[in-house]
């Protein structure tokens, strides 16, 4: 009978293993197939194409330094070599997301059923805000992965008393504080669920023991910074820095301004806007009430669960009040991924009648994953859109990189942060750009802001000595004003995609004595 007794539980466990990693599956298909299509990204493409090539050249970052991203994503170019660098690193937040919604679904679907894990799997990781997240190049998906984890950990264990899966849960949220300073934004909601299994079962020795070891881990990961700092190409730390100078760093002191605690007028007329926008960007007002009765429910039938999700999300959105900055859209994904958790909790799983909640949830996506789907193929076949002093290129950057000769200068068309690190990524990364030992530099007195290895400014009339080439009119009216010859070379317009793009014109000198 014992041998029965395994086999009836093993075949529900293949069955449950097999979901899991068909969600996993789908989801990275959906990303991958939206994937932003070149150097950059949606939400901010400055960070967005530095870390397409800092993990390639071993780069460090802006504090605090994500130090456990760079390495992984070293190691995937590693593994990787034959594709470019920019994909390696936008597919490595694809594969982050879908194996943190395949976590999250093995979670649910052990109170709530297949069905109802799936709904919130699906009103979760088609949410525009997690979708756009997952298609480029950033931090934020790796740290919902080690979510995930703790998750699906805490959710074994109030199931099974499984102290192995919650020790894998530990060890994945301590991990996080390698990837992203954020996830302390989670931590009362880890310390509330050590206080359950304490007063359930009491903490088990050997969680203390993978705590410490996940502690060596993440803090070790971010020896990273004081060891590239000084070798590496791109280092935003400053390579002779000083023990206070990397203090400040790994602390984010130049960031520290940002965090305040609102004033009453200030949370009402400008915070609690924008947390009710981020989280429109996600889901429908009508989801967010679903979401409540969802707490409720969950509270009753997987407390550990709740609890963790709640605090959790509660943390990271108070997080971002207290964090004023622009692009917070990122911060915004981690609440959204464990608040999404309580749609599966929309109805009872023993009533298949009261399905309609789930339904209702679903049926709310339509609208805003449409929505989403037409602005990705709307970027179909488009690296960057940016604006020059005159005009609005649709720049084809590879094809502009394919254009130019070996050995030549080009000006950098723009001087602000997101488009400066897109050129960036052909300066250090990219491998045809890099064969042709291009040289990039700026005219007009250089950058207006610090950059780690800054490239030269030249005088229109340098332009003379070595083939220099623009995108810009404006530049080629000066280098002709300077006494230097110039040609053009075109390309005719073509149809990309579904894209009529125009073909973007460059100027190039003609040295003295050129044939």
């Amino acid at each position: 009978m014992s041998g029965v007794a395994v086999a009836a539980r093993s075949r529900p466990d293949r069955r449950a293993l097999l979901a899991a990693i068909a969600c996993a599956a789908i989801a990275y298909a959906v990303y991958a197939l939206t994937a932003f299509p070149g150097v950059g990204g949606r939400v901010n493409r400055g960070d967005s194409a530095k870390f397409q090539f800092l993990g390639s050249i071993g780069g460090v970052s802006h504090p605090p330094g994500n130090p456990l991203y760079l390495l992984v994503s070293g190691a995937a170019r590693k593994i990787f070599w034959f594709a470019q660098p920019a994909t390696i690193a936008t597919h490595t937040s694809a594969v982050c997301a879908a194996a943190a919604l395949s976590f999250l679904f093995d979670a649910l679907r052990r109170t709530q059923g297949f069905l109802r894990a799936a709904v919130a799997v699906i009103c979760v990781g088609l949410g525009p805000l997690f979708w756009t997240l997952s298609t480029e190049a950033e931090v934020y998906t790796m740290n919902v992965l080690f979510l995930g984890v703790a998750v699906w950990g805490i959710a074994r264990w109030s199931e099974l008393r499984d102290g192995r899966s919650l020790a894998a849960g530990l060890g994945a949220f301590v991990l996080a504080f390698g990837n992203h300073g954020t996830i302390v934004a989670a931590l009362p909601a880890f310390l509330a669920v050590a206080i359950i299994v304490h007063r359930t079962t009491r903490i088990p020795w050997y969680l203390w023991v993978v705590g410490a070891l996940a502690s060596l881990v993440a803090l070790g990961a971010y020896l990273y910074i004081p060891l590239r700092a000084r070798v590496a190409g791109y280092s935003e730390l400053n390579p002779r820095f000083t023990d206070k100078e990397l203090w400040d760093y790994l602390r984010a002191k130049q960031f520290s301004s940002s965090f305040n605690v609102p004033s009453m007028a200030a949370l009402v007329d400008k915070r609690m806007p924008e947390i009710a926008r981020r989280l429109g960007e996600q889901w429908l007002w009508p989801q967010l009430l679903l979401i409540g009765v969802g707490l409720h429910r969950a509270w009753h039938r997987a407390r550990p669960v709740a609890v963790f999700c709640a605090l959790a999300g509660a943390g990271f959105i108070a997080f971002t009040v207290l964090y004023d900055i622009q692009d917070s859209e990122g911060f915004y994904v981690p609440a959204a991924f464990v608040l999404g958790a309580f749609l599966a909790f929309t109805s009872d799983p023993g009533r298949p009648s009261s399905l309609v909640a789930p339904a209702a949830s679903l049926l709310l996506m339509i609208a805003p994953a449409s929505l989403h789907l037409h602005r990705f193929r709307q970027l179909v076949g488009v690296d960057i859109v940016e604006s020059t002093e005159s005009e609005a290129l649709l720049w084809d950057l590879p094809d502009v990189m394919a254009r130019l000769s070996p050995g030549a200068r080009f000006v950098l068309p723009c001087a602000h942060y997101g488009c400066v690190e897109v050129w960036n990524y052909y300066r250090y990364a990219d491998p045809k750009a890099r064969a042709k030992k291009l040289e990039m530099v700026t005219m007009h007195g250089g950058m207006p802001y610090g950059l780690p290895s800054p490239p030269p400014a030249i005088a229109a009339a340098e332009a003379a000595r070595v083939e220099t080439c623009t995108i810009r009119e404006l530049d080629a009216k000066l280098m002709q004003s300077a006494g230097v010859t110039m040609r053009r070379i075109d390309r005719p317009a073509r149809v990309v995609g579904v894209l009529f793009r125009p073909g973007v014109p460059i100027h190039c000198s003609v040295p003295q004595g050129a044939p």
